[in-house]
């Protein structure tokens, strides 16, 4: 199966990732592994405009049940990555376990002056003798997007990226394991303060990507530029200009349907830009068909049709059915 728009798991970046929710109409997992969320949440607008591309949570109520699995309950090293957009300085982002007044497993947060936190602790209860945590010394501004990458590599070496640079951080807590509780996670939900009650996100997630490894600071530059949204280059449809037509992923293979004059050449890239396949045609008006062999792993890709060294239509696309 083939849907425009969304994006594949191909190295480099995508190497090691266990969980990827692109969260475009529904928070499905593209990484391979199944590991849907459970949606008590609102479908919104995403950083482009683009509708029902994102989760909005009211701060109260609203959260992504993350499902039990030991994949999700990673050691060190690991990686989170997501968009978000506050509403209000407030709540849990993500968080490998859900316990009523325990600190367990790892977690990033927004604390009440809108800065950052990244967690992890030893299921013990709250407070800061159980947990380990690196706060960022800047505010985040409510009313824009942002994107946070929280980078664990030792139990002593966190590292915490704000729009994909290294943002000054400081150690709170003693705590000296990472033990999980055997519970599940949510996203948007957290309880932090001991009082039996959740620390809801008011604001907005999109496009949360876990990695069992240590995401290094080059591929932590590409992440800003990343997106599973559409990706239409604005030339396409316009007068003569060749643009793809149809497109269906199966058993391993994509055929295309493409109309336009000229000659052109069909890419298949994968999510850094690097090539893997191509396909050329000649000089003709009527419409042609490819047939390109895509990789072994389900994820996203994107397709780019070019014309006298000009790009005329470029696609993201996720293939699941291979």
């Amino acid at each position: 199966m083939l849907t425009f728009p969304i994006l594949a798991i191909a190295q480099p970046w995508t190497y090691g990732v266990v969980l990827h929710y692109p969260m475009n109409g529904n928070c499905e997992d593209i990484s391979g592994n199944g590991l849907d969320g459970i949606v008590s949440a609102t479908l919104s607008t995403d950083r482009f405009g683009n509708a029902n591309s994102c989760y909005s949570f009211n701060g109260s109520t609203e959260f992504i049940d993350l499902p039990n699995s030991s994949l999700l309950r990673p050691n060190f090293p690991f990686t989170v990555a997501y968009w978000v957009y506050l509403d209000a300085w407030s709540g849990g982002h993500v968080a490998s376990d859900y316990v009523d007044d325990i600190y367990s497993g790892f977690w990033v947060a927004c604390n009440t002056d809108g800065t950052i936190n990244q967690n992890y602790a030893q299921n013990g209860a709250i407070g800061s003798s159980n947990r380990r945590t690196l706060r960022s010394n800047m505010s985040l501004q409510t009313g824009q997007w942002y994107h946070i990458t929280a980078v664990y590599k030792g139990l002593n070496d966190m590292k915490l990226y704000i729009d994909c640079e290294l943002a000054a951080s400081t150690y709170t807590g003693s705590g000296s394991a990472l033990v999980y509780s055997g519970a599940s996670g949510n996203l948007a939900r957290k309880d932090t303060q001991g009082n039996g009650a959740a620390d809801y996100l008011d604001g907005k997630l999109d496009e949360l990507i876990i990695w069992d490894r240590e995401v290094t600071l080059e591929e932590v530059t590409q992440l800003c530029d990343y997106s599973t949204t559409v990706d239409d280059v604005g030339t396409a449809h316009l007068g003569t200009a060749p643009h793809i037509t149809s497109a269906i992923a199966s058993r391993g293979h994509l055929s295309v349907s493409i109309l336009g004059q000229g000659a052109f050449a069909l890419q298949l890239l994968d999510p850094t830009g690097k090539l893997i396949t191509t396909q050329r045609f000649g000089a003709s008006t009527t419409e042609r068909s490819a047939d390109l062999k895509l990789p072994a792993s389900a994820g996203v890709y994107i397709l780019v049709l070019e014309r006298d060294g000009s790009i005329c239509d470029r696609y993201k696309f996720v293939s699941t059915d291979n």
